[in-house]
């Protein structure tokens, strides 16, 4: 308990959760090469759409076998060791698809773990940016006032008076569609950093015009410190808490970002996985009747949502000012 009778947020049910939650899902991320079975771009051809544990291909008798620490294709530990153990194989002929495999006769589970890398990136490098360049323009709008609070805040509301999802995708669309994934990752990254700084610019800029006045930054100023250090050093620090919670409610927004335009066909292309072109294969309804298993990347996105959504909701709550 705190000096007001709080309870740390470090105890609450939900924050733990959610920081578990999103610990098992990073430690899958990183470490996929390890984990999953095979590459994300290996097609077993006869083993097309396979059900979960199953490998319909007529050349093999019987089902997968599961066994830990398989030797099984290679691949460079930490992109630097190189290594051919697996945590999961099959100790038999059959090839072994835990969630099943797509129409191309890809591991599911394979391409789960190392889509989740691009999403979860998405996501996190997308918040840095953006919340870098609004905490920046927030405090300079908010510190100086005049003609530059003017020019910074119109302009935030020229972005923000825009439909996100519109600006977005046409955004996109200036763009060649058929570029790489490297370059479709970086662009997608730059587009949702600028179509979200100006949100968290005028709060920025709120918190700054409250503490600019206050008795520690007038000492500040009084010692001689130069107008950029005050703000950097005095002013902005204060407004960590807050900008803790609120990166970590918007990261799931940015991964939303990306799904969406891989979903399209906009984003990350084939053959490298993403949740959003794993996805799009569950447009076809006849096909998700027949293999349901097609939608597990919508139960990994749903539960990162969640984790991201529990954690900074207790952040939230807890450095909100109470009346």
């Amino acid at each position: 308990m705190d000096g007001n009778g709080k309870t740390s947020v470090l105890r609450q049910p939900r924050f733990r959760c959610g920081i578990g939650l999103l610990a098992f899902i990073t430690l899958l991320a990183l470490g996929a090469d390890f984990i999953a079975p095979y590459s994300p771009s290996t097609q077993f051809r006869e083993s097309y759409i396979s059900a979960p544990w199953h490998d319909n291909n007529p050349s093999i008798q019987g089902s997968p076998r599961l066994t830990f620490f398989a030797v099984g294709e290679p691949y460079r530990w930490l992109g630097l060791v190189p290594c051919r153990r697996h945590l999961l194989g099959s100790s038999n002929s059959a090839h072994l698809f835990l969630l099943g495999a797509d129409e191309f006769g890809r591991d599911l589970f394979s391409r789960l773990l190392f889509g989740a890398r691009i999403s979860l990136l998405v996501g996190l490098v997308g918040v840095v940016i953006s919340f870098g360049v609004g905490v920046l323009l927030g405090g300079l709008s908010g510190y100086f006032s005049g003609w530059v609070d003017q020019i910074i805040m119109r302009s935030s509301e020229l972005f923000l008076a825009l439909p996100g999802l519109y600006l977005l995708l046409t955004l996109r669309s200036v763009f060649p569609r058929e570029l790489s994934s490297t370059a479709s990752f970086f662009l997608i990254i730059a587009i949702l950093s600028l179509v979200n700084w100006g949100s968290i610019a005028r709060v920025i800029r709120g918190m700054v015009l409250s503490l600019r006045q206050s008795d520690f930054v007038e000492a500040a100023r009084a010692s001689g410190c130069t107008h950029l250090r005050v703000l950097v050093r005095h002013i902005l620090p204060n407004t960590a808490p807050f900008l803790t919670a609120q990166a970590l409610l918007s990261i799931p927004y940015y991964i939303l970002g990306e799904i969406a335009l891989s979903f399209l066909g906009l984003g990350i292309q084939e053959p490298t996985p993403s949740w959003g072109n794993m996805l799009a294969s569950a447009m076809n309804v006849n096909s998700l009747t027949q293999h349901p298993w097609i939608l597990s990347p919508g139960a990994a996105i749903f539960l990162v949502v969640l984790a991201f959504n529990l954690v900074g909701e207790e952040l939230n709550d807890a450095f909100s000012p109470r009346k």
